[in-house]
């Protein structure tokens, strides 16, 4: 009787706790898709703002390189300190787009 009555209450009451338990595990697992999925992405974002910047760089270190292969636009610069900081301005560029390339490939990596 008493045993059985009391048995029987703990095991609902341990029943309607597991029952909790599973909710709340349930809950925590679609959470954490959910906050991989908005960490998967900003990492894409971040990668796409990357890339973009790389494009840039490149994009500014072609037209400035454009013309260094055309004697004719060499002799035709003003001088020579002009025509040397052309190169400084190309050279500068394309260690910038190395860095940024770089970078950009660790990003993708970690993604």
């Amino acid at each position: 009787g008493f045993a059985e009555a009391v048995s029987g209450g703990c095991s609902q009451e341990l029943m309607a706790l597991q029952k909790r338990l599973d909710q709340m595990a349930a809950k925590l697992t679609a959470l954490n898709k959910e906050t991989t999925e908005r960490k998967r992405k900003v990492q894409l974002q971040n990668i796409k703002e990357k890339i973009s910047l790389v494009e840039e760089t490149v994009k500014n270190f072609e037209e400035k390189v454009k013309g260094l292969n055309d004697t004719e636009i060499l002799l035709s610069l003003q001088s020579s300190e002009e025509a040397i900081a052309r190169f400084k301005d190309a050279s500068s560029l394309e260690d910038a787009s190395k860095v940024l390339i770089d970078a950009a490939r660790k990003s993708l990596a970690k993604a």
